[in-house]
């Protein structure tokens, strides 16, 4: 019953969101080319350039995908909590840079313009991560296609010594998401995300309410202040609560400095575990609480 309702609330979630990306899109309309960055490939529908100057916005992934023959490396760093060296009894730890950390390191290859593969490696919980993404559908002008439309999903594995994993499967997890985008404007871009995770092996004895199957919601954006600087912003609200693991929503708000093969991401937020299906159904941190931590992604692209 629960499961049911869930579903129900979620696609009544995905259906408002995507009128109102549509909706509010007359207050920007991009059928000026004065004010749109456009490719034109001959004989075909005029696509609207990226929503996105990256594929990864703080957490979570955008709808964008690396063109064909690009390469990229990735490396993004969480740090302690900013709260803590503030607390009573314990040493400050320069805003959380001093305190336990958390650190990927990724590679991503574009196989064609519109389907990706990657490969990472994750501090926490010891978990390697094999990914994928395929474009679906790509803005264009003149509302011939209003948003852009592509499917995520990646598999991690934990190698860590647990002795609950008995077979390599427990040790499994899953994360899907549909990434559903609008650039509105060369300076403004919104993302809207219907996500589902599922552990093949979940701890009941600690988490007594916990499901092997997870739903969230994401919202998330940039606008462009500058040449090459943008204000992001990321909120993923879990649909799935589990009151023994305290499941908090994510919130994540930052800047973003980019050009054509280099980004630089920088922003505080509450998710620490950078794999999704693991901040999804794992965040217990209250931004409202000033639960916080520092974060950076630095990103490096080649073409060949």
């Amino acid at each position: 019953m629960v499961l049911k309702t869930t579903k129900i609330y979620l696609m009544k979630l995905i259906l408002v969101a995507i009128a109102l990306i549509i909706g509010i899109s007359s207050g920007f309309s991009q059928e000026n080319p004065e004010n749109s960055e456009t490719t034109k490939p001959k004989d075909s529908p005029i696509l609207i350039r990226d929503s996105f100057e990256d594929i990864i916005l703080i957490n979570n992934q955008t709808s964008k995908v690396l063109r064909k023959n690009t390469l990229q490396l990735e490396i993004q760093h969480r740090f302690g909590r900013i709260d803590q060296g503030f607390q009573v009894g314990n040493n400050f730890d320069l805003f959380g840079i001093f305190g336990s950390s958390n650190i990927r390191v990724g590679a991503n290859f574009g196989l064609s313009d519109r389907i990706m593969i990657g490969i990472g490696g994750t501090k926490n919980n010891n978990l390697y991560n094999l990914q994928w993404k395929y474009n679906i559908f790509r803005q264009t002008e003149s509302m011939g296609m209003p948003v852009s439309v592509t499917y995520y999903g990646n598999t991690s594995v934990n190698i860590s010594a647990n002795s609950d994993f008995v077979t390599v499967s427990k040790r499994l997890s899953y994360f899907h998401q549909i990434l559903i985008s609008r650039k509105f404007s060369n300076k403004l871009s919104l993302q809207i995300a219907p996500s589902i995770a599922h552990f093949n092996i979940i701890d009941t004895i600690r988490y007594q309410d916990i499901s092997h199957n997870n739903f969230s919601f994401c919202f998330s954006g940039r606008y462009k202040f500058a040449a090459q600087t943008s204000f992001i912003f990321e909120y993923t609200q879990p649909l799935t609560i589990s009151e023994s693991v305290g499941t908090k929503p994510d919130l994540g708000i930052g800047v973003e400095i980019a050009t054509r093969s280099h980004a630089f991401q920088l922003f505080v937020g509450t998710a620490n575990a950078i794999i999704n299906q693991y901040n999804m159904a794992y965040n217990a941190l209250d931004f409202t609480k000033g639960e916080i931590q520092l974060g950076f992604n630095i990103i490096r692209r080649w073409n060949f």
